[in-house]
Order: C-alpha cells, then sequence, then structure tokens
C-alpha cells in the first residue's frame, strides 16, 4: 500500500567488501577508525556517527573514498583506498530510478571538464558538473550520476558547456546512459554493462564469535556464544608483540570471569605441543582453539593472512565493536569492556539498524529494534514514523495509523508522516479524514504522479468532486501518457452523469493502454447504457 516507504530508509548499505591488501603493517593515525554521518531527516541538523552500524569504521590509513558504479548496476557502490589495501564496497540496496550522462564537447575539451549539468525530474532539479578529481588524491569518474527515487523519466537536461554555449534536452530516458554531444539536438541512449556473475569476487564471511574451530583440547566447538561481551584474540607462541599481551589478556580475563567471555585462536598450526607449553607459561585459563581456514577467512578476509597479534571485541549481540591489529593493554581493553555497560547503542543507531532489517523484509526484527529505540526516546518522531511503515507492511493498519499520530504530535509539520498517515486511513475506508493528510503533503508531493492520483481518488470518495478533478487534472498534466489519472477521472465523471467526458476520458485511457480491463469495463456500462 505505501509503495515509496522506503524513500524513509537509507539507501547505502555495505555487504561486500573485497579488500586488495598492501605489504604495510602499523598506523600513521594510532589505528583511528573511520567516521560516517548520516542525517536521516533530510532539512536537518540532526548527524547520527553511524559508520559501525554500516561496516566504514576502518581501522586503515587514507582519506582517498570514490562514488563509483563499478558493478554496472545503476547504483553508486564506494571505493577506498590507504596505505593498508583497497575497498570496494557494493550498494546491493533495491533499485531505484537513476540518470547518468556523459559529455562529449565539441569547441573545447573533449571530455567536457568544468561543465555545468542540471537535471529536472519529478519536480526537483539537481546540478552538478564535470571534474576529473574530487576529494583527496582521488579520480572520479566522468560521467554525472543523479538518483531519481520512483521517476521514471528526465523531464529536463541543460547543459553549460565550458565554450559558454547553453544547451537543453527534454524527455530524456531514465535507467539508462544517456550521450550528449554540444551541437546536436539528439541523444544516444545505452543499457549500462554489468559485471558478468563469474567475475564478481567472492563476498568475505562476517566475524563471528559464535566461529567454530578444533580446540586444544581435540574437540571442534564454539569460540563464544551471544549473550556476553567476547574478545577473541590470534597469536602465536613465535610472535614478540603476542608474549607482551598475552599477560595483559590473562589478567582482564580473570578480572571479569563469567561476564565477559575470551577465546585464543593459535596461527601455529603445527607445533601444538609448543602451543600448549606458550598457553601453561602464561597462564592463559580461557578456551584456546586452533586456526583453520574458514575461519581465518571470515576474520581477515580472502587468503586469512593475520596481522598477529589481532584481537576482536564483540558486545553481547555478537557485534564487533573494536579491532586491534596490535598488541592491547590491559587498561584499554578494560576501559572498552567497561563502556558496553554505559555506551549502549544510541536512538539513531538502533534507527538505522531497523531500517537495515526493513530493507531485507525482516519486519519482526526491525520492529523489535525499533521498541528498543522508543524505550530510550519517546518522543523520537522519526522512530514512530518507521513504527508505523512497519505495521503496514505487517497488515496491522490500526496499529500503523496510532503510531503515524505519534510521530505526528513530536514532528507535526512532517510532510512524509502527513503522507503516509493520509495513505493508511484511505486504505481502511476513512477517506474524508485522509485528506487533511494528504493536504498537508501537497507541498512536498506535489510533483509525484501517484501522489495526485492518491489524494484525488480520496477527495472523490468524500465527496470533494470539484478537488478530485482538479487533482486528476495536475496528475494527467504530470504525465499525460500514463493511463491511470484518465481512468480515475472517467469514473468520477461517469458518477457526476457527465457521459461525455466519462467517455473520452476513458477512451485516452484506452489509447495508452487498449488492454486496460478497468478503462474497458466502464467504457462498455456507458454504451449500454446509451443503448438502453
Amino acid at each position: 500500500m505505501i509503495a515509496d516507504a522506503k524513500a524513509q530508509m537509507l539507501k547505502t548499505k555495505t555487504v561486500l567488501d573485497q579488500k586488495s591488501v598492501r605489504e604495510f603493517r602499523g598506523s600513521w593515525s594510532g589505528y583511528e577508525r573511520d567516521v560516517f554521518f548520516h542525517n536521516p531527516d533530510g532539512a536537518s541538523s540532526r548527524f547520527f556517527q553511524s559508520a559501525y552500524v554500516y561496516g566504514l569504521d576502518f581501522v586503515d590509513d587514507g582519506r582517498s573514498s570514490v562514488p563509483c558504479d563499478f558493478d554496472g548496476d545503476g547504483d553508486l557502490d564506494l571505493l577506498v583506498l590507504s596505505l593498508q589495501g583497497l575497498h570496494l564496497m557494493e550498494n546491493t540496496w533495491a533499485p531505484r530510478n537513476f540518470a547518468r550522462l556523459r559529455l562529449e564537447a565539441t569547441k573545447s575539451n573533449p571530455i567536457a571538464l568544468g561543465a555545468l549539468v542540471r537535471l529536472t525530474a519529478g519536480g526537483i532539479t539537481q546540478q552538478d558538473y564535470v571534474r576529473i578529481t574530487d576529494g583527496y588524491q582521488s579520480q572520479v569518474p566522468l560521467d554525472l550520476h543523479f538518483g531519481l527515487r520512483d521517476t521514471d523519466r528526465i523531464d529536463r537536461v541543460e547543459v553549460t558547456w565550458p565554450s559558454g554555449a547553453v544547451q537543453s534536452w527534454k524527455n530524456l530516458p531514465a535507467n539508462r546512459l544517456v550521450s550528449l554531444v554540444e551541437g546536436s539536438e539528439s541523444f544516444n541512449a545505452a543499457v549500462l554493462s554489468k559485471w558478468p556473475a563469474e567475475s564478481r569476487p567472492p563476498v568475505r564471511p562476517p566475524a563471528s564469535p559464535s566461529a567454530t574451530a578444533l580446540g586444544l583440547d581435540g574437540k571442534s566447538g564454539h569460540l563464544a556464544q551471544t549473550g556476553l561481551p567476547a574478545v577473541v584474540n590470534f597469536w602465536s607462541p613465535s610472535c614478540a608483540p603476542c608474549k607482551t599481551e598475552l599477560p595483559a589478556l590473562a589478567k582482564v580475563a580473570r578480572r571479569y570471569g563469567t561476564q565477559v567471555q575470551f577465546a585464543g585462536v593459535s596461527v601455529e598450526t603445527r607445533d601444538l605441543d609448543g602451543v600448549r607449553s606458550s598457553v601453561k607459561a602464561f597462564g592463559l585459563e580461557y578456551p584456546q582453539f586452533v586456526a583453520n581456514d574458514e575461519l581465518m577467512n571470515s576474520y581477515f578476509g580472502e587468503g586469512g593472512e593475520a596481522i598477529l597479534p589481532s584481537t576482536f571485541v564483540f558486545d553481547h549481540k555478537g557485534r564487533i565493536r573494536r579491532i586491534f591489529r596490535r598488541a592491547v593493554t590491559e587498561e584499554e581493553l578494560q576501559l572498552l569492556l567497561d563502556s558496553f555497560k554505559e555506551d549502549p547503542l544510541t536512538v539513531g543507531q538502533l534507527e538505522f539498524l531497523a531500517n537495515d532489517h526493513f530493507s531485507r523484509d525482516e519486519f519482526p526484527r526491525a520492529l523489535s529494534v525499533l521498541e528498543q529505540a522508543l524505550l530510550l526516546d519517546p518522543k523520537s518522531s522519526s522512530a514512530w514514523l518507521t513504527r508505523g511503515i512497519i505495521m503496514v507492511k505487517l497488515e496491522r493498519n490500526e496499529e500503523a495509523i496510532a503510531s503515524f499520530t505519534k510521530s505526528l504530535q513530536f514532528d507535526s509539520g512532517n510532510p512524509n508522516t502527513h503522507y503516509n498517515l493520509g495513505l493508511a486511513l484511505h486504505a481502511t475506508g476513512r477517506a474524508v479524514e485522509s485528506l487533511e493528510h494528504y493536504e498537508a503533503a501537497y507541498s512536498h508531493r506535489k510533483g509525484e504522479y501517484d501522489y495526485l492520483v492518491l489524494y484525488g481518488n480520496a477527495a472523490a470518495e468524500a465527496m470533494k468532486t470539484d478537488l478530485g478533478l482538479r487533482l486528476f487534472e495536475e496528475a494527467i498534466l504530470k504525465d499525460p501518457m500514463k493511463p491511470r489519472a484518465h481512468v480515475s477521472k472517467g469514473k468520477l465523471h461517469m458518477f457526476l452523469k457527465h457521459t461525455e467526458e466519462a467517455r473520452r476520458s476513458f477512451q485516452t485511457a484506452l489509447s495508452l493502454d487498449p488492454h486496460l480491463e478497468e478503462a474497458l469495463k466502464y467504457l462498455s456500462q456507458l454504451s449500454n447504457s446509451r443503448e438502453r
């Protein structure tokens, strides 16, 4: 029912992290983790540090990042280069409409460097310019990319060429690579070239405290279990920094006892007697395991070569909270473990996690996370809005209406909330009540065809016939090639006994789609009525 509800959700998710490793060890920045700030509210000053939630909190040294559609599926992926290597992170969210433009100048530099592009689609104008570099020592694609959400046509493109000439094109296709040449009125639209399936790099399996390995006692088991924080340490008897670190780990493990799970993983897999001797010498009382290929790949990526020592710290839900690729000290590990009690996930981070579950259609899990967020901040309008959208997906419309209403108590002017509440009320047969909320969203959504038709249908059902006809006319002006508004307008004329106007509307709809059953049915009714 709420077709564009996912537009409320964050549109970048990283699930593929293919890293090309360089021969560099250590850190120039004290292993400081990368940050990623996200603004969930549009024109608002709220930003949440969410790098951990989306797997972007690398400890690498580097400032080079480039958005680039490297797999050719129409959305922007992310490339990050550091001293340690190259990360290719794939955007795997549901596809949305886009515009991709390639310019060729004929009166200046051929790649149109510096050309300014203004693109209008769905009532929104965006602009960008052709450049070679952006950010720190990063070359970017010459093709310009624009996100279009649900809009499937480009209304207008205006290019100010480096020569100073200004040129425009209208009614261009979306979801294509559109090539524009200076001085030419025509354009070329081509389908993007995608990566062949067999060329895709393997997805790195996620590191998990519940991974299994063979213990030093000869029995296979889990490194740790979710429900308690876990510390997983990779080491070797021949590793000099490990010999400095292991006594500290043993001491912290004894201090926390059963409150924190510790596990050691030896990358020395041949001399197990030597491993046992080191365990005894350092007083390691927590379980010890022997590394295997699957375990190393899940923690360190393809090839599974570890920087020793390496320590992975998980919280009680099995989420990685910190990775030390060096010897960890007793003090910093204790401070980190203590912070789990004092620094739980913020409301914003919980909302991001809920959105992540939502994007994968895991609605009950998303709802559970949102309930945690609302316990922390019962006045979070965005959490109540997302809760309402999830309730719609679960077909619990009355609870959805209650959630949207609650959201408006704390942010009465949010047009997205008004729109979703209008949809929910309309779907439950309360067209009259829905009108004020559709109207509140008008200034924000008046350029959207589907919204105008929905609002018009609600107006017609509420007997606001003049308003309904006006909205259907606006929708037709917006996109005369779609039959839906013509059918709705015809039905309203038919109700008002405007027979000829209704007939013209249905005939127009059929000229656009000759097999449209609804238009055929109503046109047949009009013909039968005339014969009688």
